[in-house]
């Protein structure tokens, strides 16, 4: 067994334990929480990944992610009864990396856990200083090594699936890319119906982040009826 933990949140016990049996067979370390504030008390920079329930008996999955986001960058995977497209989308607003609908397919769970990991140790170092290998866009500066943003002098918080479309924008700079070429690369997964609202949401929360207004964007721009792209000037 590897030494990735993996944080269960569910209150059901029939599932937490299956959850907890099939992780363990894929040779990943898990721990447990029946509810959302002992999951905050239980967490720790050493928790890899967390799988989190919406409906939990004291506080909101979606309350929980918020938290763990003001530390953390840990991909989260929300597992959850509740699939409506509003639901989803509200999940990735607070920092979900990931949306799966129960009941769900075993194969589809680790499938897209590995995704997680994938994207998740590759841009991840234990330094906090920006390297000299990095994408610069005005005062905007993205690590190439690993998940590290800087803008205007100050360090911004994304989370692995953020920096993974920023670089994308960054990298090819003046190209429009549509959501189902962004959803591919990224999520390395096929484009579905509701992915095109998955990728703007994802491109909302980079906004509020980076944009001094989030609503007349100046660095992530929409280009009609094409997609999003990072022009290839720098603006005054």
């Amino acid at each position: 067994m590897n030494s990735t933990k993996i944080l269960i949140v569910e209150d059901e016990k029939d599932i937490r334990c299956s959850l907890s049996e099939l992780l363990r067979e894929a040779c990943y370390q898990t721990i447990e929480a029946t509810n959302g504030r002992s999951a905050l008390d239980i967490f720790s920079p050493d928790i890899s990944l967390v799988i989190l329930d919406v409906m939990l008996p004291d506080m909101s999955g979606f309350d929980v992610c918020a938290a763990i986001r003001e530390k953390s960058t840990a991909p989260v995977l929300f597992l959850t009864a509740m699939g409506s497209e509003t639901d989803i989308i509200h999940g990735f607003e607070v920092g979900g990396d990931d949306y799966l609908k129960k009941p769900f397919l075993a194969g589809e769970l680790t499938a897209r856990i590995h995704s997680l990991f994938r994207r998740s140790q590759f841009y991840n170092t234990a330094s906090h200083e920006v390297k000299a290998s990095c994408l610069s866009y005005g005062s905007l500066k993205l690590s190439l090594e690993r998940n590290y943003c800087e803008n205007n002098g100050l360090s911004i918080q994304l989370t692995d699936t953020e920096y993974c479309i920023l670089r994308l924008l960054l990298e090819r700079r003046g190209d429009p890319l549509s959501p189902r070429y962004i959803y591919e690369q990224v999520w390395n997964e096929p484009f579905l119906d509701n992915s095109s609202n998955t990728v703007m949401v994802h491109i909302r929360s980079l906004r509020k982040k980076l944009e001094m207004d989030p609503h007349h964007p100046k660095l992530i721009q929409t280009a009609w009826a094409k997609g999003y792209m990072i022009s290839k000037k720098e603006k005054a």
